[in-house]
């Protein structure tokens, strides 16, 4: 269900509504009720939220859904502590008398994260700005009864038991069910820690099956029984995209990988490597490794080191240079990767480490588009980089930092690249960046 909304739409809020129809033998009173009117047409949406341990009752759903089918009301909203995927994904079993009805689910931790996001990339007014920060602080404050749990479910560490000791899981064991659904109950909150930390969004990306809650979990399952792993992809607003995750049960690891196009107007190896290797830094404090990606997905690999003392380390005899690279950590957590309280935080503490080390340097390759007049463009004069060129771009990177928590890098032709909450912005100079800056905020200053 979508609402389009323009500048003359307004949401009215009210607080335990009292309907005048009440279905016989049903007396209840929502915790609230949102209306929407587009000026074309008003949506109404029943309210209903929990805090602490408490959770959505779906008996107490299934009579909302009979108090909205009597008054016309188009969806329920329920907010708790527990977490989902996607608003339409819930973390409890929906009631068969809500089948007609749309019902979305928010975390309240979802909601502090939003709020951020918010102050981050849209300008208010000292009234707004004031009430959003106040609300923000007042729902991390311990005594508001918000929490975001990263903690798995008891049911993990007997599942990872089993595996260790090479019993075989049953798709059909209620015990396998609970845990893959804990896992993708912490995956949303993995995602709400990422974007607060980073300051941009940072959200699952799920394939059209996966949109579908069950299908997604069936297949989850199914995966997880025949190879004892369970994947996951987060989306980051950056040029690096996609990082992948995979948890090895069976080996006790988490991988992170990156997948990246090799620089196709570079005619070899040796200048496809370099220009990657170009853009990470050379103080990588993780042991990273790369896998060159040949035709016919053909692999080879090495530690990300080997490849600055011996370009060639992973070479192998081909008639075409690398197709693409994978960037990838392996973070080995042995007893870890068995306990409920330490699975998580270890999940997010390589994700981290995997962005801030390599993903976050990585600027994917562009064709270059044909000059004018017969002018020779930049990809031709690149495809002369051969073993015997010195393999150095024209654009190297000369400095990094962070400047108010967001990573700027600075070029050896003075152009600048900074994180920014909708994304990285290249600018030309530092001119440039600090008229960006002015303009945004009306007086010198950084860029949001």
């Amino acid at each position: 269900m979508e609402f389009r909304v323009g500048s003359w739409s307004e949401i009215f809020g009210f607080t335990e509504p009292v309907f005048r129809n009440q279905p016989d033998g049903l007396s209840c009173r929502p915790d609230g009720l949102l209306v929407l009117n587009t000026g074309r047409k008003e949506y109404r949406l029943i309210v209903e939220t929990k805090i602490g341990s408490a959770r959505i009752n779906t008996g107490q759903l299934a009579g909302y859904a009979r108090l909205a089918r009597a008054n016309e009301v188009d969806a329920i909203i329920t907010v708790s502590n527990e977490l989902s995927a996607d608003p339409t994904h819930l973390p409890f079993e929906a009631p068969k008398e809500a089948r007609n009805i749309k019902v979305f689910h928010w975390s309240w931790s979802s909601l502090v994260m939003l709020a951020e996001l918010l102050l981050e990339s849209e300008d208010f007014d000292q009234e707004q700005d004031y009430i959003l920060r106040e609300l923000i602080r007042y729902f991390d404050h311990e005594s508001a009864g918000v929490s975001r749990d990263a903690q798995m479910c008891s049911e993990w560490s007997a599942v990872v038991e089993r595996i260790q000791e090479d019993i075989s899981l049953s798709a059909a064991d209620t015990v396998v069910s609970i845990a893959v659904q804990c896992w993708h109950q912490r995956l949303a909150s993995v995602c709400i820690s990422q974007t607060r930390r980073f300051k941009f969004p940072v959200t699952l990306r799920l394939s059209n099956s996966h949109w579908d809650q069950r299908t997604r979990l069936a297949e989850d399952i199914a995966e997880f029984v025949a190879s004892n792993r369970l994947w996951a992809s987060f989306e980051f607003p950056t040029p690096v995209g996609v990082i992948e995750l995979l948890a090895d049960a069976k080996r006790r690891n988490i991988t992170c990988r990156i997948r990246i196009d090799a620089p196709l107007n570079r005619q070899t190896y040796r200048g496809r490597v370099r220009w990657l290797l170009n853009q990470l830094p050379e103080d990588v404090q993780i042991p990273a490794r790369l896998d060159v990606i040949w035709e016919r997905n053909q692999r080879s690999s090495a530690p990300l080191s080997g490849f600055r003392e011996d370009l060639d380390v992973a070479r192998i005899d081909s008639t075409s240079g690398p197709r693409a690279f994978e960037l990838v950590y392996v973070s080995d957590l042995a007893n870890k990767f068995a306990g409920p309280r330490t699975f998580m935080p270890a999940v997010e503490e390589a994700i981290v480490a995997f962005y801030e080390n390599l993903a976050q340097h990585v600027r994917p390759w562009q064709p270059t588009p044909s000059a004018p007049d017969g002018e020779p463009t930049q990809e031709k004069l690149e495809e002369t980089d051969g073993p015997e060129s010195s393999g150095v771009s024209p654009r190297q990177v000369v400095q990094r930092g962070q400047i108010e928590g967001r990573t700027f890098s600075i070029f050896s032709d003075g152009s600048v690249e900074i994180e920014t909450a909708s994304g990285v912005q290249q600018f030309e100079n530092f001119s440039q960046l600090q008229a960006a800056a002015t303009a945004r905020n009306g007086r010198s200053g950084s860029l949001a």
